[in-house]
């Protein structure tokens, strides 16, 4: 009964103290629990200055789900006000079956953005994490995530994403820094793949901020792989990027990458050929997964981003950290370890530290 009263307590001091989390589930079939069937609707419904409400410590997370295989359409985060502690999240829980298992582009219940430049960020301090988004559309030469006319700056997190073209339009970007973005925003994306044969892997344009990529897959660029057009700072650090026109444009500091433009600090394919066929099981569609005896194991630097992500995109653990966004598994297959939020984090390593409870899967 003690522990018990102990328990409500720490949840009630965890409440007050280290802030709230209002969750809205987003699901274009509109299963059971439903608050939204889009992530435009949510956004523009629950559009709100987060740094007043209730608690420190906010976060507004739209929880999206696919329970009947249709596609989200597309969103732009646009007229909040947040701050480091007060933020947007848009994700998937790795727990629920929602996310890709594989880290491909998978359809069916997977939860996707699927349309003309699928997101657009107008916002700092906002995570994206475990959605896939297709650019479908006509749009050329702006990004499948696309940011611009960020104030205040903050930091945006990108992970366990996958992105593709598929409509093949020209000069896109995966992942687009336009013009307008605070020098005090920073950019932080890992453990994401991207597969675009037309225009850049990423590209910053005219942005005087900070840019990190850690243990990405790009694949494809045919004008480049990570673009640098100029001001600010760009980190890549523990990436693949192949096959693109030019693989690292700009300046860029690369630490511990794979390319075949014997770039800096990069490490070179095993075998030759185009796709890296000696070191990933299918790039050329996607599959980044690492063959035993690749060059990229063990080979990049470990904890690069200091704490960001301790796993790949799908969920295995990382130990001597490999290059890209998979870590090789010697054991055949990797389980999903499904994310917490930091208020639960919290609260579990008091009842931790009390000796309450022995832990948690």
């Amino acid at each position: 009964m003690k522990s018990i009263l102990i328990v409500f307590i720490l949840i009630f001091i965890s409440s007050c103290v280290f802030g709230a989390e209002s969750i809205k589930i987003i699901d274009p079939n509109n299963g059971a629990g439903t608050d939204y069937t889009s992530l435009a609707s949510f956004e523009s419904t629950e559009q709100a200055d987060v740094t007043a409400a209730t608690g420190s410590d906010t976060q507004f997370t739209a929880k999206c789900r696919c329970t009947g295989g249709t596609a989200d359409v597309i969103a732009n985060f646009n007229g909040w006000t947040t701050d480091a502690a007060n933020y947007i999240k848009i994700w998937t829980d790795p727990a629920e079956g929602y996310r890709s298992t594989d880290g491909t582009y998978q359809t069916g219940n997977i939860y996707r953005i699927e349309g003309d430049v699928p997101l657009t960020l107008q916002e700092a301090n906002i995570k994206v994490l475990g959605i896939e988004l297709d650019h479908t559309g006509a749009t050329t030469s702006s990004g499948i995530i696309y940011m611009v006319s960020i104030e205040g700056g903050g930091t945006i997190d990108i992970g366990y994403c996958i992105l593709q073209n598929t409509a093949g339009a020209s000069g896109m970007r995966s992942i687009f820094a336009s013009t307008g973005i605070d020098s005090a925003t920073t950019l932080n994306v890992f453990n994401t793949v991207a597969v675009n044969a037309n225009g850049y892997s990423c590209r910053t344009f005219d942005t005087d901020w900070t840019v990190n990529f850690y243990n990405c897959s790009f694949l494809g660029g045919d004008i480049a792989g990570i673009h640098q057009n100029s001001g600010g700072t760009v980190n890549v650090e523990n990436c693949a990027i192949l096959e693109s026109a030019d693989d690292f444009s700009g300046t860029i500091t690369i630490t511990k990458c794979a390319s075949d433009d014997n770039d800096a600090e990069s490490v070179a394919e095993s075998g030759g050929g185009t796709n890296w066929p000696d070191d990933f099981n299918d790039a050329a569609n996607g599959d980044f997964t690492l063959v035993s005896g690749s060059n990229l194991i063990d080979a990049g630097t470990d904890d690069p981003s200091s704490g960001l992500y301790t796993d790949d995109i799908i969920g295995t653990t990382r130990s001597s950290y490999d290059i890209g966004a998979f870590e090789f598994d010697s054991g055949g297959g990797a389980t999903f370890i499904p994310t917490i939020n930091i208020t639960e984090y919290r609260l579990n390593s008091i009842l931790n530290n009390l000796g309450i409870i022995a832990g948690r899967n």
